[in-house]
């Protein structure tokens, strides 16, 4: 999930420690088995390249839901928060920076397994229009064939040399 909020840093990297809690409308206690993760990158002492500059980047959290029946159809409100340490180029260097970025965002649950239904009649209905489609290039191969077949043989009539000569 993208936050409201961007981060500039150098190159555009950062290590995000993921904090997610999630809660629903019915049981404000605290949901357990939502992890969270984010970018990851690591730098040394030096940073170099053609271009080396901060860059202003979305804070992003791939949140990972647990599969459990209790929670189908439910209406799940996420916070997550990102304790960020980046680079910051400054003067032609950098320094390491911290800062701390939060989110919430409320998400409708499908059932167990909805997402792979959900892939599942994706493909089928691909595959079922690549069919049709066969099928339709057939019958319209097997029609113009038709066609042609009904055609009149076409005859070609070329003027006689003689007459055009004696007109003019």
């Amino acid at each position: 999930m993208y936050f409201d909020r961007d981060i500039k840093s150098l190159k555009g990297m950062w290590y995000g420690n993921v904090t997610v809690t999630a809660t629903t409308a019915d049981a404000p206690e605290q949901l357990v088995g939502f992890r969270g993760k984010s970018k990851q990158s690591s730098w040394g002492d030096t940073i170099s390249g053609k271009s080396v500059s901060n860059e202003t980047r979305k804070m992003w959290v791939e949140v990972t839901v647990p599969n459990t029946a209790e929670l189908a159809e439910k209406s799940v409100t996420v916070n997550m928060e990102v304790n960020a340490r980046f680079p910051f180029e400054q003067d032609g260097g950098f320094n390491d920076t911290s800062d701390t970025f939060a989110h919430t965002q409320t998400l409708l649950l499908s059932s167990a397994g909805g997402g792979t239904i959900y892939w599942q009649s994706w493909m089928y209905g691909q595959l079922g229009a690549a069919a049709l489609i066969f099928i339709a290039g057939l019958v319209l191969s097997g029609t113009a064939s038709g066609l042609v077949r009904k055609a009149n043989v076409p005859t070609v009539r070329m003027p006689d040399d003689r007459e055009a000569d004696i007109e003019e």
